[in-house]
């Protein structure tokens, strides 16, 4: 009986012990607004066009937001929880703004942001992110220029 205890708790420790790595960021982690601060462009195949620069806000700058909205229906007696998670963009160049929404997912340091075109299809894109205190990088390789940027975020 002693062994059987004995063997019951270590498991116990073991299992207690052993920890999930961080397979990313949870969606609350990334809410709020993001605002552009330095983009650091590598590896394109016209070396003219690597450099850093910073975002001059608000006349050339990007701007994330982040915002979950939950909602508690009730069907037929039994409540029902949907979770939105909602992403809005805007890209200033030169102090014209483009602006997109939609919704974003997130899975293991892969942000997947999805809209609607003027064609009513639904268009994902997916990009590499890592945090690291009030900052969000964001990384994106430019299919056409062999650019690779990272991007630089500060939460406001």
């Amino acid at each position: 009986m002693k062994n059987f205890v004995l063997i019951a708790i270590t498991i116990l420790t073991l299992l207690s012990s052993c920890k999930k790595d961080d397979e990313g960021v949870s969606a609350n982690s990334i809410v709020g607004t993001w605002i552009s601060t330095e983009n650091k462009i590598t590896g394109c195949t016209d070396e003219a066009s690597n450099g850093t620069f910073t975002f001059d806000c608000p006349t050339n700058c990007r701007i994330y937001l982040f915002a979950i909205d939950t909602i508690t229906i009730d069907q037929n007696g039994e409540e029902q929880t949907i979770i939105n998670q909602l992403y809005s963009q805007s890209i200033t160049t030169n102090g014209t703004t483009v602006n997109e929404s939609g919704t974003f997912s997130l899975n293991a340091g892969l942000i997947t942001l999805c809209y609607e075109n003027d064609e009513e299809e639904e268009i994902c894109r997916n990009l590499n992110i890592s945090f690291n205190g009030d900052n969000l990088f964001i990384f994106n390789t430019n299919d056409q220029t062999g650019c690779e940027e990272q991007t630089t975020y500060t939460q406001q």
